[in-house]
């Protein structure tokens, strides 16, 4: 230490010079040396900058060419080396070097990776940064000099919170909060985990004030929205984007967007589709799914139903809801939900769909239809059957369809093979479960015939229909 006070003594004319501000206000080592351009310190060197507090077993700092701006153009650290800076955020190394002329600075650690720790007090987040190389941009302030950026390259790996992990080739951190993971090499991608679930993204965007996480190019693995509790069955999702909400727990998919479950089936939007999670028994798992815009869900049994304005899944209540987009308060006719079954069609304005469980397996077990509800066979399917009414309850396990009018309005229905023409305000079939014979009943005044206009409107709406043959 007497070494360094006499060092200091020497360098006195020389630091005179200084402003008060540009001065170090400590700095100490064990030993000390200095040659008139470079000051020599080795053995638990400390050093109070501007920047913030520095400690290595060795340090190099070289005099400025420009007294009027700083003393230290440069400084060097080897071995142990630690930062601390005034913003309370840290960094370990093996080599920091630091041009506060250039305002940049080279972090490296040979058998270990530089570690960049930082802290958001008012947020109570904080986030790990590691790499085997991590450059600074440093910028001047009204407080002296700080972080503007830094890039950590190889080797990437950051720890956001408690439940957050994030490995990449490269992450770019902003003082202002923004920090971004990539890689410059084809075929490379991001790796996220969140508990029990992971996300693979081309760029994965994490703003630490909102705490809202934005990847793009996403294809990863979440908890099924029914059984979270087995792990091997999650559900894909794929999609162009991916805004991940933490504090509201909230996940946001936009386009080309893919979500297989295990046990619901394979959904597919060109929109987006909202997820909403919450805790259940320790785990965050999905508790409401909505979509938006043309989405098509094809079920495990084989049904295919189709939205073109909102599909929303309630986990809770084993429901899904669907309804049309309109225009002038009416749906247009190219834009009504569709349910496809084997040899059944269905459209509707509206549609709610009850699901159970039984035991691992989900199924619909009920159909709610309602507004200017049509009904009819495939065309592949024999004989033909079309009708038009104002609500259709069906059950997908009995097969059983009941259409129905509102008050004072009539169900149209026409059956080619049997020659029927029905109008009634309610009309009931079912199928025989062991001949499999379907039987047709009018329920209330009912008609065997229709009028001009009702043959009109199923002509209208049914090319099939022949007014003529009957």
């Amino acid at each position: 230490m007497n070494a360094l006070i006499g060092l200091l003594a020497a360098l006195t004319p020389l630091l005179a010079e200084l402003p008060p501000q540009e001065m170090s206000s400590d700095l100490s080592s064990d030993r000390a040396s200095y040659d008139g351009e470079v000051l020599y310190l080795e053995g638990n060197v400390f050093l109070d900058h501007e920047l913030g507090k520095m400690e290595a077993f060795s340090a190099t700092l070289q005099k400025s060419q420009n007294l009027s701006d700083l003393p230290f153009s440069q400084i060097h650290l080897e071995s142990k080396v630690f930062l601390s800076f005034q913003n309370r955020a840290e960094l370990f190394c093996d080599t920091a070097h630091l041009d506060f002329e250039n305002l940049i600075g080279t972090f490296s650690a040979t058998d270990y990776p530089v570690v960049y720790r930082d802290y958001f007090e008012d947020k109570n987040i904080s986030f790990e940064l590691f790499g085997q190389e991590i450059d600074l941009m440093l910028t001047k302030t009204a407080e002296g000099c700080a972080v503007a950026s830094l890039l950590a390259k190889d080797h990437v790996h950051i720890d956001y919170g408690t439940d957050f992990h994030l490995d990449s080739d490269k992450a770019l951190y902003h003082r202002e909060g923004i920090l971004k993971a990539f890689s410059d090499l084809p075929l490379s991608h991001c790796h996220l985990t969140h508990l029990d679930d992971f996300v693979d993204a081309q760029v994965i965007t994490m703003d630490l004030n909102t705490r809202v996480l934005v990847m793009e190019g996403v294809d990863g693995m979440v908890s099924s929205f029914f059984f979270p509790e087995i792990p091997e069955r999650k559900c894909h999702v794929i999609a162009k984007r991916l805004s991940w909400d933490v504090i509201h727990d909230t996940l946001t998919l936009r386009k080309n967007i893919s979500l297989e479950d295990a046990y619901m089936g394979k959904l597919v939007s060109d929109e987006t589709v909202r997820l909403t999670q919450k805790n259940y028994f320790g785990k965050k798992v999905i508790q409401t799914m909505e979509a938006l815009g043309k989405t098509v869900l094809t079920t495990k049994e084989g049904q295919r139903i189709t939205s073109f304005g909102s599909m929303k899944l309630d986990r809770d209540n084993l429901e899904l809801l669907c309804v049309s987009p309109t225009i002038d308060g009416q749906t247009p006719r190219d834009e009504q939900f569709i349910y496809e079954k084997e040899d059944l069609t269905l459209f509707a304005d509206k549609a709610s769909l009850e699901y159970s469980l039984l035991g691992f397996k989900l199924q619909p077990h009920r159909v709610n239809l309602h507004g200017h509800v049509r009904i009819f066979s495939k065309e592949e399917a024999q004989p033909f059957r079309c009708g038009v009414a104002d609500h259709i309850q069906y059950n997908p396990v009995t097969h059983e369809i009941r259409l129905y009018a509102d008050k004072g309005k009539h169900v149209l229905f026409w059956h080619q093979k049997q020659n029927l023409k029905l109008s009634a305000p309610e009309i009931l079939i079912t199928i025989d479960p062991q001949t499999q014979e379907e039987t047709i009943n009018g329920i209330g005044t009912v008609r065997f015939s229709f009028n001009p206009e009702e043959d009109h409107e199923l002509k209208a709406l049914f090319p099939q229909y022949q007014v003529e043959k009957i």
